[in-house]
Formats: structure tokens, C-alpha cells, sequence
């Protein structure tokens, strides 16, 4: 990897900075082609996926359900409760990564440009 991204990291010390463990693999698959960085993609979906909570797992099965044979107001009114919360965690979660692709996208356009 030709560029480490530093971060303030816990246990760095006042001023000096460590790379974080996600701001190294973010590089790494940056770094990747974009196919590849699709497939690296998948794989992590498909890991928490595999690794989801009892909610994860419920709203999924509630989705299958709502587009194969229908839900009942009691499930549609829970697939909305569920939904909510997720829409919550996800924006806070997800904020920071996108940014950073954004970021990486926008000085790589630069760069081509240049």
C-alpha cells in the first residue's frame, strides 16, 4: 500500500497518530480495481449478513415475506418499527465511509484530470 490514511488512535498518545485498522483496509480496497472493490464489497454484505442480529434477521425474513406472499398489519407494523431503527443506526455507521469514498473519488477525478 503506497499511502497510509492516519487517525487519531485510541491509545496513541497526545499528538501522535496510528493508523486505525478501518482506515487501512479502506486504502487497501481503494487501491483495488473496481470490480474487485465490488467483490470485496459483497463479501463484507455477505458476512454481516451471516453474522446479523436477531433484529437484522427478522427484518429480512419480514422483507422475503412482504414481496413473496405478503404481511399482515401486525408485520407491516413491525417491518416499519424495525426499519426505523436500522435507518438510524445505518446513517451514523455508514456517514464517516462514505465520506471517505467520496473523498478518495474526488481526489482520484483530480488526479486524471491533472
Amino acid at each position: 500500500m503506497s499511502k497510509t490514511i492516519l487517525s487519531e488512535g485510541t491509545g496513541a498518545g497526545p499528538g501522535r497518530k496510528t493508523a486505525k485498522p478501518i482506515d487501512l483496509a479502506l486504502a487497501e480496497v481503494m487501491a483495488l480495481p473496481a470490480k474487485r472493490q465490488d467483490a470485496v464489497a459483497e463479501a463484507i454484505f455477505a458476512s454481516l449478513r451471516a453474522e446479523a442480529d436477531p433484529s437484522a434477521r427478522r427484518f429480512q425474513a419480514l422483507v422475503e415475506a412482504k414481496y413473496t406472499c405478503g404481511l399482515s398489519a401486525a408485520e407491516r407494523s413491525e417491518l416499519e418499527r424495525l426499519e426505523a431503527g436500522f435507518h438510524a443506526t445505518d446513517e451514523e455507521f455508514y456517514r464517516p465511509i462514505l465520506q471517505r469514498v467520496k473523498s478518495h473519488k474526488t481526489t482520484n477525478a483530480k488526479r486524471r484530470s491533472a
